[in-house]
């Protein structure tokens, strides 16, 4: 069963978004988003994982209703019953006490046999609380993997940025160098004309660089449900540091892990 025993990354994950329940990230305006902080803030804040949560909570409700359908039940009753005076006072010569009633009860209620219903009952909310669970998880995974993936693009175009901008301004150096050649008659005017072209070839991809990076802090915003205002400068950004590590994966122990460990598949097998 998925609930006997649970992977270690759900509980890791489970753990980790308790923790930050109770640590809230704050973005300052011109500060920096690490990764752990941006994926705090998706844990917390996502609106898929809060979606996926509330859906956990609504199938241990049912859980709930159901294992109470087969315990007994209490009831109780009352009622109270007062004659006004003067409303009866005879009738055929014979005088009538007046009468003040009152009843309490107590009902025990217990469901010997539905005919299988509390038993397909307990069953369906078992399943349903166990795909919920498997659809958490997955849904978790999904969003850790999209705020890396949108993180790690945030700094690449933040490091194509840099490298754009330092190239620009070599090419203008070198332009200008040119041109004080040209001027002083020691170079030819196509060497002005080549410089020019290079640093005009350069400059559209320092914008590219500017409008993906944009694009990139946007998802990521959206992805740990952060404000990013639309048509002004970022108010934050991530960390420049982008540090690559080679790792070698091996095509059939990755499937492998895959058929045993994707919570799709535990889902559809309930």
């Amino acid at each position: 069963m998925f609930f006997q025993r649970p992977s270690w990354l759900l509980i890791t994950l489970i753990s980790l978004l308790f923790r930050c329940a109770s640590s809230h990230v704050a973005l300052a305006a011109g500060g920096t988003l690490a990764l752990d902080e941006a994926l705090a803030q998706a844990l917390e804040k996502n609106p898929r994982i809060l979606q996926a949560r509330e859906e956990i909570r609504r199938t241990r409700g049912y859980m709930i209703e159901v294992r109470a359908g087969r315990y007994p039940t209490i009831g109780t009753t009352a009622s109270a019953a007062n004659e006004d005076d003067g409303r009866f006072e005879g009738f055929g010569g014979f005088a009538r006490d007046k009468n003040s009633v009152a009843d309490f009860g107590f009902r025990v209620t217990q469901s010997v046999y539905s005919g299988g219903k509390l038993a397909g009952n307990y069953k369906i909310g078992q399943l349903a609380e166990e795909e919920a669970a498997a659809a958490f998880e997955t849904t978790v995974q999904d969003v850790v993997l999209a705020v890396r993936k949108t993180y790690y693009e945030a700094q690449r175009s933040r490091s194509l940025i840099d490298v754009s901008t330092q190239q620009i301004k070599l090419l203008e150096e070198e332009l200008e160098s040119q041109r004080v050649k040209v001027k002083a008659g020691t170079a030819p005017q196509f060497n002005a004309l080549r410089a020019e072209v290079e640093l005009a070839n350069v400059k559209p991809q320092l914008i590219r660089a500017r409008n993906n990076h944009r694009i990139a802090l946007a998802e990521l915003a959206k992805l740990i449900a952060a404000d990013f205002p639309n048509g002004k400068a970022a108010p934050w950004d991530v960390t420049a540091a982008l540090v690559v590590k080679q790792t070698k994966f091996d095509l059939a122990s990755s499937i492998g892990t895959a058929l045993a460990s994707r919570t799709e598949l535990a889902a559809l097998e309930r």
